[in-house]
């Protein structure tokens, strides 16, 4: 143990990552970090069919913009501050 250092434990499986005296401080311990990098990395994962949902708004993109239009964003909180510009 290192004089004065605070004691250190695991914020998800309370397990003791340095022992010390004074307030307790948290952290990760190697398996939850471990663990938490695996999930992150499974939702990060493509998902069936993503690549046809990709290719699908490219398309809507192209005809919004091929039409002389822009693209809008399903943001309808945003009417009123339309409504008090104009």
């Amino acid at each position: 143990m290192e004089r004065g250092s605070s004691p250190v434990v695991c914020a998800w499986c309370a397990a003791t990552i340095r022992s010390g005296e004074g307030p307790v401080s948290h952290g990760m311990c190697d398996l939850c970090v471990a663990s938490f990098e695996r999930e992150v990395l499974a939702l990060m994962a493509p998902q069936p069919g993503h690549r046809r949902r990709m290719a699908s708004a490219r398309r809507d993109r192209r005809r919004v913009r091929a039409a002389g239009g822009t693209l809008q964003l399903p943001l309808p909180f945003l009417d009123q501050f339309a409504l008090a510009a104009g």
